[in-house]
Order: structure tokens, then sequence, then C-alpha cells
């Protein structure tokens, strides 16, 4: 797994530098683990933490859905970082706009900037997941919202209907020229395809209990 991350953070690394037109962006994975559902929110923060969500669906070999999470104050900073700007009022936190992300509405252009954010770094996971496992793992157009930890992990557990034994989770540091942030990458699987995961990623014998 620490492979995955590895793999995972350079194939970012590169994408996001190419996004920000060159400008020095660094991603490391410091922490991958699977945990069981209970464990989830207490790895990722605080249930009641606002959090800013990037997901997709992910087809093919396996299946499930996979989500960048980032603290609301972690993605003012990437904004300010991809955007040079903060809103339409330069205020923050979100500034009110016209795009509606759970209970909150930001600007079209914050919006559009945390789907590009989030298709970025979940996609070169899923590349290198694929290397890794020769398991095709396509991602959907990215949805982003905006709640509290706790109802945007129970939304999309629900939506996958999920019954598994655990969820990828990759602890990922960002740092751009004026950012430093912390984000997580949860890879939940649909039924039946955390064991195929497992499998092929050589770690039979460590689904959580």
């Amino acid at each position: 797994m620490r492979e995955l991350g590895n793999i995972g953070a350079g194939n970012a690394t590169t994408a996001l530098s190419q996004m920000l037109g060159d400008r020095l962006v660094r991603m490391t994975a410091p922490a991958v683990a699977i945990l069981a559902v209970p464990e989830v929110v207490a790895w990722v923060g605080e249930p009641h933490l606002p959090v800013v969500a990037a997901y997709v669906q992910v087809t093919g070999g396996v299946e499930g859905h996979a989500v960048l999470l980032l603290a609301e104050s972690s993605a003012q900073a990437i904004l300010q970082e991809m955007l040079g700007a903060w809103g339409a009022d330069g205020s923050g936190p979100l500034a009110s706009g016209s795009t509606p992300l759970g209970e909150r509405t930001v600007s079209d252009l914050e919006a559009s900037a945390l789907m590009e954010l989030g298709n970025v770094v979940i996609t070169s996971y899923l590349n290198a997941l694929g290397e890794l496992t020769g398991l095709a793992a396509i991602p959907s157009v990215p949805s982003v919202a905006a709640d509290m930890l706790e109802a945007v992990l129970s939304s999309i557990l629900a939506e996958v209907g999920w019954s598994d034994a655990g969820v990828l989770a990759i602890r990922t540091h960002l740092q751009g020229e004026g950012a430093a942030v912390e984000g997580q990458l949860l890879f939940v699987p649909a039924e039946g395809h955390l064991s195929r995961l497992i499998q092929a990623l050589g770690m039979a014998g460590e689904e959580p209990s």
C-alpha cells in the first residue's frame, strides 16, 4: 500500500504542477490504511468538521466511489493557490455564489476549480492503482459537496449501498508555493470489491475486522 501512495502522489504532483503552469507543487502520502467504516471518521477528523469533498463513481475491474476530502480551511488555501484570488469579495470562507454544494453555494469558478482538483488527484491515484494491480479503475465526472464530515461520509456510503468490510484511506500532504495543506483520499469499494482489491495488492488476510 505504501507503493500505491508513493506512485499516486508522484502522478498527482506532475499533473497539478502542469495544471498550475509549472508552478512547484509537491504531494506526498504519509499514511495509507484499510479501515473499518466506524474508524473512518476518527481517522479523517472531527464528525462536525466542515469539509469540501470531490467524489467520483469508479467502474471497471474494481468498483466503488473515490472521494477527496479537504477541511474547508484547506480548500480555501488550495483555491487561493489555483485562482490567485479568493472568491468574489476575497473575504472567505467559501464565497457565496450560484453553484450549490449540499447546504452551501459557492461561485461557479470555485466549484469548477474544486472539481478539477478532485479529478486530477483522484485520477492520479486510480492510475497508480491500475499500474500496481492491473485492474482498470475508470472515474466518472467528479461532483463536489460541502457539509460536515459525518454528513458527507454518510451520504457517500448510502449511495454506494455499502456492505463490504472496509475503506482504503490515503492521507495526503500538498505543498504549493504558498499553501501547505492536508487532505484525505478514500476509496469505498462496492460490495465484494474490497477483497478483489486486497488480493490484487498482494495483501490477503489484511481485511479489517
